[in-house]
């Protein structure tokens, strides 16, 4: 009925949220930090002006600071670049920033008539 349970490759996809100011990237890194062990690498992506860097005390990490407009190329471009640089662990902070970019990009869509006309073209 039961059988050993054997640790394998497989990736979490963990999403935080609440208020600002309410410990997000805090326990990000401490979460990064216990999933990849105290060796382990860190990227942070950062989409609020570096503010990851206050938290550079609580542990090694290696930075990205991401620019607007935050088009979702930006953010694939980062996680691939930090794949190839060998980071166990890769941190957003924050994924609103595309969230916002991504409601932006399709209000303007919506005011050019919709996706259907803007793909005819």
């Amino acid at each position: 009925m039961f059988t050993k349970a054997i640790r394998n490759d497989s990736y979490i996809k963990l999403a935080l949220t609440g208020p600002s100011g309410g410990g997000k990237s805090f326990s990000s890194l401490k979460l990064a930090r216990g999933l990849v062990g105290p060796k382990g690498k860190i990227a942070v992506i950062d989409t609020e002006n570096g503010s990851a860097k206050l938290y550079s005390d609580l542990t090694e990490f290696f930075l990205c600071d991401l620019a607007p407009p935050f088009e979702s190329r930006k953010f694939i471009e980062a996680i691939n670049e930090a794949e190839k640089a060998g980071f166990d662990c890769v941190v957003i902070d924050s994924l609103s920033a595309l969230w916002n970019w991504t409601l932006d990009y399709k209000s303007g869509l919506d005011k050019k008539g919709g996706i259907r006309n803007v793909c005819k073209r």
